[in-house]
């Protein structure tokens, strides 16, 4: 996934590297967020969650927010950001402070929320998001 204000730099392995304006190489962090709604609580957690789709793409260095229904009836949440630290700035920012906040008693447990690191396989269109 490339911004218009990025592109892609000819590679024939892993994971997809982009380059930022200045022409400086990033590697994409792919972080994947489960959410585990109480009996009922589905419609609500969606409702909770859907807000922030468009603002946080918004935010410097989202490639990719999206969130998913898994056929367990948990919404699995597919990020991907241009860098760790600004991977970091979200997690600290407002966005998903109100976020955690919409979400209190909905949840049967915690977010569960993995950061995940790429497996070389194919050439830079395959293998990676």
């Amino acid at each position: 996934m490339v911004h218009s204000a990025e592109r892609s730099l000819g590679r024939t392995n892993c994971a997809p590297v982009l380059a930022n304006q200045s022409g400086q190489e990033i590697m994409s962090i792919v972080v994947t967020a489960v959410f585990t709604p109480k009996a009922g609580a589905f419609d609500q957690v969606v409702a909770a969650l859907a807000p922030s789709i468009a603002e946080v793409h918004e935010e410097p260095g989202c490639l990719i927010y999206a969130i998913h229904e898994a056929p367990n009836g948990q919404v699995i949440m597919i990020e991907s950001w241009e860098s760790a630290e600004l991977l970091d700035a979200h997690g600290a920012g407002d966005a998903v402070k109100r976020l955690n906040a919409a979400l209190v008693g909905l949840l049967e447990g915690p977010v569960e929320v993995t950061r995940l690191a790429p497996i070389p396989a194919g050439n830079e269109l395959q293998g990676a998001l």
